[in-house]
């Protein structure tokens, strides 16, 4: 996680504390959208815990201002936040799980377009 929290700050110019914050809501954003099996693989990859509130964010737009109003950051900084960490999953992640990623930053993956998530993570699972 120490490597995430840095490139967060490199990219952002946060501190790591700040950095830190922002990674754990987008853990916690992506453990409320996505299956166990898969948020457990991206649990994995970003090494964090994760915040109980961003599991209740609906859209990666809810996501940007519940991590702009925990932090105190602009909302086009938590958007930056989000970006950096969702690019880093993507970069690490096992390839199928890499359009997961992609569903998501394209607002498939939330709510009223989930079904495409669906089909791509059945596919992904075997279901």
């Amino acid at each position: 996680m120490e490597e995430l929290i840095k490139l967060v700050s490199k990219q952002t110019g946060l501190s790591d504390d700040m950095a830190e914050k922002g990674v754990e809501m987008v853990a916690g954003f992506l453990q409320g959208q996505l299956p166990s099996a898969v948020s457990g693989q991206i649990g994995d990859v970003l090494g964090t815990k994760s915040s109980s509130a961003a599991k209740k964010a609906k859209s990666t737009g809810d996501l940007v201002k519940l991590i702009s109003k925990k932090t105190g950051l602009p909302e086009e900084m938590a958007e930056k936040v989000l970006e950096v960490v969702l690019g880093y999953l993507k970069k690490n992640l096992p390839e199928p799980l890499g359009g997961v990623v992609d569903m998501l930053l394209s607002g498939a993956g939330t709510a009223g377009g989930g079904a495409g998530m669906e089909d791509l993570l059945g596919g992904i699972l075997g279901q």
